[in-house]
């Protein structure tokens, strides 16, 4: 698994060239050869008709595909150049089964648009059909009026399949706004089989956007409109292009239900409707799609219960019905996981995360021996995890993070091929030792972060044979027993190591070095003693360093940090730091959080501060810093928070970061700015500091401001926000650099 598999549920893929050949393949079911005759029949009449007026008038005016006189095979009026078929351009069509072709002019277009109303009204709800400026209207319109082909109206179900179907690709592109045609795509003059635009992707995969048709049926199997900014609603009919495929709208501004006719399209292979605006229940009828393989409902509004017919989607491999919450309007799926869940037997790949489903996971899911993936992370699924679970050894990524699961952790040992164990944000209870997850060579990502376990970390997850890159056991009790961090092997693999809010004691020992790949390390908020070792200078590419609240001997600022010149956020807080602030401090010019907080310091704030002009937040607060505030801090443009409260700094900063009417405003980005201003006596001049505190109130700003950060999987452990404060909005900030 890479790093890829850890991204958001998107599943936006390209149909691939053996898909589409796979969707071309499909046996094409003829017309019985009654049908046929019936067809031929009419065919031949509507031919006469058209004969006769050519007799009479002299010739055909708007005549928009030639007439041809029929042969000894019922050759269709139609030309064979006329009928496009997207896949293949100038490959045979089920002629015999087209509709024939009405001259332009009709003798009253009025007459003809009342025949088109009355024949769709079979299909189509008459109300929709008569109301004036509905999609059914406006599509029933452009049929008989401005339809340069005028396919002839048919007179019954018979030979009635071509018209039906352009005329719901028409209904299409009106109930997405008319886009459609604006673009290019629908109305053309031609046969609705070349209603697209074949475009080609940088990676070199080729396809039809649009709708086309299957190479020699006439009949639409592919519809792909994804990413296109269309809006409006599915409407009903499309239940009519019973040949339909693959069916692509995903990622556009789609709302309304999921009509329930997507029953009706019983080829349907695949369906993507990921990324969009789509409201209310998922269809019971979906449940008759049994050749559905891939359901992908992604990131919708989606709530009501998961339908127990799903469980009849018994081809299904790949099902995607997460991320549908919104709150606290949409809560997405709820109720508990239907048994019949346990029917999908061909099922690789199930998504159900972010929505409300509660209960338990049920024995049903040991059925799933296929399963590769499953993820119902964020939901409300709670106790244990049935014995029979851990049967399915044909998993490489567990999410269960964020439910209300309880038991233990060690059955999933069984899981072999194990890539990614994602069990965060639960209630799970265990003393761990160092044969924990002792089988699993495979594993790439551990987190298990905000649980309840307690034990040794295993010290074998890290050992140079491991492939772990991400360790994250923040939030638990580890150490409580005592415990005290291992001596680490050589390793080059694991980046990110976070084991803060946690009881490890002792000393952090000097092996720590030989985690030689480490980029993010938190050790904050433990029982650590001893000094801080300066084998840490050795870990190059560390661009997250956390020390803070831990117990370490008194000391200077460390002068290994010298040597991190990747780093980006560093906290020392409350690490029993004692003298200056170096001059050097600007060597770590990538800097954007420099927390210093709750320590000894003592001396100037260091001009060479000034430089660092990447810096966002610098907490100098509750030291023992004098003299003034350098104006040079002033040209840090990109600041946002600055505390230095509870020093001895004396003078006016008015100049260097306020601004506005009597200098009430904070200049620049800053947004956040606290000093000792406070009292009768302020040792510090700023009109626009957000917290003024002084030597009497005792407790301003007594909350620790804490930076660390919750790494989650949705996004690739990266940083996304800084919350200083649990509850106060105006102390979380985004990675692009605005206050909430």
């Amino acid at each position: 698994m890479t790093m890829q598999s850890l991204e958001i549920d998107n599943g936006n893929s390209l149909p691939t060239v053996e898909e589409l050949q796979a969707s071309s393949d499909r046996h094409i079911t003829t017309l019985s050869e009654d049908r046929d005759a019936q067809s031929k029949k009419q065919k031949n009449l509507l031919i006469a008709a058209a004969l006769g007026i050519v007799v009479l008038i002299g010739c055909v005016i708007g005549l928009s595909v030639g007439l041809s006189k029929k042969n000894d095979e019922g050759t269709s009026p139609l030309q064979e150049s006329d009928i496009v078929d997207a896949n293949t351009p100038g490959s045979p069509s089920r002629l015999n089964d087209f509709p024939s072709v009405s001259p332009s002019i009709t003798p009253t277009a009025e007459n003809r648009l009342v025949n088109v109303v009355e024949f769709l009204k079979d299909y189509v709800d008459e109300g929709d059909l008569e109301r004036m400026g509905s999609p059914q209207q406006r599509a029933a319109s452009w049929m008989a009026k401005d339809d340069p082909l005028q396919y002839s109206v048919p007179t019954g179900d018979e030979n009635s399949f071509k018209f039906i179907q352009r005329y719901v690709l028409t209904l299409l592109n009106y109930a997405f706004g008319g886009e459609l045609a604006d673009k290019g795509i629908f109305l053309k003059p031609g046969d609705e089989c070349g209603w697209n635009i074949l475009t080609i992707y940088p990676s070199g995969e080729a396809l039809r956007y649009g709708a086309s048709c299957r190479p020699g049926s006439g009949e639409v199997g592919n519809i792909f409109l994804f990413e296109g900014d269309l809006s409006g609603t599915i409407p009903s009919e499309i239940g009519l292009l019973d040949g339909l495929e693959l069916l692509f709208l995903y990622s556009n501004a789609i709302t309304g239900n999921i009509p329930s006719e997507i029953g009706n399209l019983k080829n349907l292979k695949r369906l993507n409707l990921q990324n969009n605006i789509l409201e209310g229940a998922i269809p019971t009828e979906i449940g008759a799609v049994t050749d559905l393989w891939d359901l992908n409902l992604f990131n919708n509004f989606l709530g009501g219960n998961i339908p127990s017919e799903v469980g009849l989607l018994t081809n299904v491999q790949f099902l995607n019905l997460g991320y549908n919450t919104a709150p606290p309007i949409h809560n997405g799926l709820a109720g508990e996981l239907p048994d019949t869940l346990g029917g999908l037997t061909s099922l690789i790949d199930l998504r159900l995360g972010r929505n409300s489903i509660t209960g338990t996971i049920g024995s049903w899911i040991s059925k799933l021996t296929n399963l590769d993936l499953l993820r119902l992370s964020n939901n409300k699924v709670s106790k244990s995890i049935p014995d029979s679970f851990f049967d399915l050894t044909n998993l490489t990524a567990v999410f269960l993070d964020d439910n209300m699961l309880t038991g233990q952790v060690s059955p999933f040992s069984s899981l072999v091929k194990l890539e990614g164990l994602f069990l965060e944000d639960n209630m799970f209870e265990e003393t761990l030792d160092d044969s924990f997850l002792g089988d699993l060579s495979n594993l790439l990502v551990l987190d298990m972060s905000n649980n309840k376990l307690d034990g040794a970390l295993p010290v074998h997850l890290l050992d140079s044979g491991s492939n772990v890159f991400t360790i994250d056991l923040h939030d638990n009790f580890f150490g409580q027993g005592g415990e005290s961090l291992p001596e680490f092997p050589n390793n080059t693999n694991l980046s990110f190591l976070t084991l803060h809010n946690n009881s490890f004691g002792g000393e952090l020992p000097q092996s720590i070095s030989n985690l030689s790949g480490l980029v993010h390390l938190d050790l904050s908020d433990n029982n650590l003693g001893g000094d801080i070792p300066t084998e840490l200078g050795l870990l190059s590419k560390l661009d997250y360093l956390f020390l803070a609240n831990n117990d370490f001997d008194q000391g200077p600022f460390p002068e290994l940090l010298r040597n991190l010149t990747e780093i980006r956020e560093l906290s020392l807080k409350d690490t029993q730091r004692v003298g200056k602030i170096p001059d050097w401090i600007d060597e770590l010019g990538g800097l954007l959080l420099l927390d210093l907080d709750q320590n000894g310091f003592t001396g100037k704030i260091p001009e060479s501060l000034g430089n660092l002009t990447k810096l966002k937040f610098l907490l100098l607060n509750r030291n023992e810093l004098t003299g003034s505030v350098p104006t040079e801090l002033g040209e840090i443009s990109n600041l946002l928070l600055f505390t230095i409260d509870d020093n001895d700094l004396t003078g006016n900063v008015s100049d260097t970061f306020c601004e506005g009417e009597n200098g009430g405003d904070l200049a620049g980005s800053l947004d956040v700015l606290y000093s000792d201003c406070g009292g009768d006596e302020p040792q510090i001049m700023c009109p626009c500091c957000t917290l003024c505190c002084n030597d009497e109130y005792t407790t301003c700003n007594d909350d620790e401001l804490l930076a660390n950060f919750d790494p989650i999987w949705e996004v690739m452990y990266s940083r996304q926000y800084w919350y200083f404060h649990e509850t106060n909005p105006n102390l979380t900030f985004s990675k692009y650099g605005f206050s909430n």
